[in-house]
């Protein structure tokens, strides 16, 4: 498929009065191709391919606002030991670890759940629609499970996922009290063991 631009233009043929149409096509196809480039610069994080932190708080903020009824689960990852992967094998190797989390969110959550990198090898989550705790409940232990796949090719590092989770509206309604209370959850999850 190629971008294309169609111009119609009309003309009145001086002589014989009669009605023309001057119908002109245009690729436009490398235009529109650096703007979707450029949009995807501005909203994803080079490195993952997941949302970058602009863009994953302005989704969050607005399926906050526009579905405020429904119950979402906001959920933020954090790496344990990370920094030890990083010195013990390279940035390359951290890169490529954030790569495979990012990928395994995407592919955990749903195509209209919202998976972003915030910093560093902190990820958020928002579970849209979440009919019961349960449900978020399972998925944590899920991304455990699918993290501890990935965590268990660095034996020596003690590499594990450790996760904040808060529900809207019962622990809040705007996303700086959602993040509040999901980092305490987090924090709460490193003080008593990580990996959970």
């Amino acid at each position: 498929d190629i971008w294309v631009r169609t111009d119609i233009n009309f003309l009145i043929d001086p002589e014989n009065g009669h009605l023309c149409a001057i119908w002109t096509l245009r690729d436009i196809n490398t235009e529109v191709q650096k703007s979707l480039n450029l949009l995807q610069a501005a909203e994803y994080d080079e490195l993952t391919g997941a949302l970058n932190r602009a863009s994953t708080t302005k989704q969050i903020q607005q399926t906050l606002e526009q579905n405020a009824q429904a119950q979402h689960a906001l959920f933020i990852l954090d790496v344990d030991n990370f920094k030890s992967l990083n010195d013990t094998y390279g940035h390359q190797a951290g890169d490529r670890f954030l790569t495979t989390l990012a990928k395994a969110l995407r592919n955990c959550f749903r195509d209209n759940d919202i998976v972003g990198r915030i910093g560093g090898d902190e990820f958020f989550v928002l579970m849209k629609n979440v009919p019961s705790s349960t449900i978020v409940a399972e998925k944590a232990t899920t991304l455990l499970g699918v993290s501890r796949v990935f965590c268990d090719e660095y034996p020596d590092l003690d590499l594990s996922i450790s996760i904040g989770i808060c529900l809207s509206p019962i622990n809040g309604t705007d996303l700086d009290t959602l993040y509040a209370n999901a980092d305490k959850a987090l924090y709460h999850a490193k003080r008593t063991g990580k990996n959970q």
